[in-house]
């Protein structure tokens, strides 16, 4: 017979589920609870931030730009860790990912070309391990979120990437 989950645990995660439904509402809503809740996470302007280039189109929501980087990295590569070092790449402000500045400028469409290539929405910064969609939410970007929601982070990595 399975153990049963212990009271004070059942407790704990009825309360964690709440205040992430109750997040998530605010950030539907247009609250800005979450920012009131991380008035740390106030950034440099992007320009000052150390970032490579599909970083920072990311970050600016140039959808355009990263469509094309991203077609050059097809066409240039089928090593899976290249991809993944070009995907996964680090800024040098806080340890995040190209696909945490798509989720930061709130493109939908980049999020979803970024997690098509092979972009793992499961993976934290470095500075406090915040994934996208956290920070997603933190600046109230709904359809980041939506996007980031709804990804598939264990289905495998098909390429050529989906359009």
């Amino acid at each position: 017979a399975a153990a049963a989950t212990p009271p004070a645990m059942t407790a704990q995660l009825s309360l964690s589920k709440k205040i992430f439904q109750r997040a998530i509402h605010n950030v539907i809503h247009g609250n800005s609870v979450l920012k009131q809740m991380h008035p740390v996470f106030i950034s440099p302007a992007i320009g000052a931030i150390d970032m490579p280039s599909l970083m920072k189109a990311a970050a600016e929501g140039d959808e355009e730009r990263v469509r094309e980087m991203l077609d050059e990295l097809d066409a240039q590569t089928t090593d899976a860790a290249a991809r993944e070092k070009v995907l996964q790449a680090k800024d040098g402000w806080a340890g995040s990912s190209p696909l945490h500045w798509a989720a930061f400028s709130g493109s939908a469409a980049i999020v979803r070309m970024l997690v098509a290539a092979g972009a793992d929405p499961n993976r934290g910064n470095d500075r406090d391990k915040s994934l996208a969609i956290h920070l997603a939410a933190r600046y109230n970007k709904t359809a980041a979120i939506h996007e980031l929601a709804t990804a598939s982070p264990r289905s495998p990595t098909r390429w050529p990437r989906a359009r």
